[in-house]
């Protein structure tokens, strides 16, 4: 390393939290070190670092930890052990191999932020799962703190949390049982192709990949499909692997096709115009971004429809779809299943306007906030 890396820990966890020792083996910088240490701490417990000197010099330290982790794992299989005792059926335990905490996931519903605020009316104090992201994730997960030693009071307070979590789950269940029939899961499938337009199908990706994250992963399963399994190289050379073949892909309830210089080539490739047709005739929806409506186009799905193309392209559609109006005058055309948009990005107006179709405006206006993206109108 030359000097260049700077070792540092404390005492604070393995010794005493009250000590606030810590050292640092600073290497080519020590005395940069010292003159920052020397400006930033005027007193230096010198007794406290004179007997932590003296501990590790006589080989104490060792012993002490070889001592103290014995302890802590028995204390991680306590908490482990009530946990799985207390706690609803379905609870599942992160143990790490080291360290003083334990992350536990309780069943889909849990509130742990209510449950925290239950728990303190017990003069229980936890962690909930959302203290420790930015985003809205984790709300049915604690990190539970064993550094403790165990105690009668512990296990008791286990057994009253593990029973706040339990009626926060059947207050779940009951809600759920009275509640209409939440959304589906939607899988969303992208076509890829040689020379694919990359925005054509990276910002539908990037508006539905978005929207199930911001709402726990549970409204669309996003995968890219291609004729064959062999990495794909779109416009100006980017490489891509999809993730399915015709093959092997499940079907879609939305179907993207984008655009590309490639579509010419595919409006004479029977086998890839034979699944499209089969994937559109069953798909709930059916969406093309910029030359990608060739494709729509050739298979005859655009007859007696609003559609438009990239600007460019617009006599190109008129040829091929002659039953169609194509219409530059919008960035997409919504005609119930079928919906086209015009070139690249306005793929992402189109998905923004799917996603508030399906789910609401609120939600489509979450992601385009997220994306930096103006909000649909």
């Amino acid at each position: 390393t030359d000097g260049r890396v700077l070792l540092c820990s404390s005492f604070s966890k393995t010794l005493s939290p009250a000590l606030r020792v810590g050292w640092c083996a600073p290497g080519r910088y020590l005395e940069r070190v010292r003159r920052l240490k020397f400006t930033s701490t005027l007193g230096t417990p010198l007794v406290l670092q004179k007997t932590i000197s003296d501990f590790l010099r006589h080989d104490g330290y060792d012993h002490h930890l070889r001592t103290i982790r014995r302890a802590y794992q028995n204390q991680l299989h306590l908490f482990t052990q009530a946990i799985l005792r207390h706690f609803p059926e379905g609870t599942r335990l992160s143990r790490p191999s080291g360290g003083l905490v334990l992350w536990c996931e309780l069943p889909a519903g849990v509130d742990t932020l209510r449950l925290h605020r239950d728990a303190l009316k017990h003069r229980i104090s936890t962690a909930p799962g959302p203290l420790f992201t930015v985003k809205d994730r984790y709300k049915n997960c604690l990190r539970m703190n064993c550094g403790l030693p165990w105690t009668d009071e512990i296990e008791t307070a286990l057994k009253t949390l593990g029973t706040l979590a339990q009626n926060n789950s059947d207050a779940f269940a009951s809600a759920v049982a009275q509640s209409p029939p939440t959304t589906m899961k939607r899988t969303v499938v992208l076509f890829l192709f040689p020379d694919v337009e990359v925005l054509d199908f990276a910002g539908p990706f990037e508006v539905f990949a978005v929207t199930d994250e911001l709402r726990g992963y549970d409204t669309f399963n996003v995968i890219t499909v291609a004729e064959t399994a062999a990495p794909i190289r779109a416009r100006n050379g980017l490489r891509v692997l999809p993730d399915h073949t015709f093959a092997t892909c499940p079907p879609p309830h939305l179907l993207i096709v984008p655009g590309g210089f490639g579509t010419r080539a595919l409006l004479k490739n029977e086998p890839v115009l034979a699944w499209l047709r089969t994937q559109a005739a069953s798909a709930e929806l059916v969406m093309s971004v910029c030359t990608g409506a060739f494709l729509l186009a050739r298979l005859g799905l655009l007859d007696g429809l609003r559609a438009t193309t990239h600007h460019e392209c617009l006599d190109d559609l008129r040829a091929l779809a002659p039953a169609a109006t194509v219409d530059p005058s919008a960035r997409f055309h919504d005609n119930g299943k079928i919906l086209t948009a015009a070139g690249i990005s306005a793929g992402i107006d189109c998905s923004l306007h799917v996603v508030s179709r399906l789910l609401g405006p609120a939600a489509a206006a979450s992601t385009a906030r997220y994306m930096e993206y103006p909000p649909p109108t």
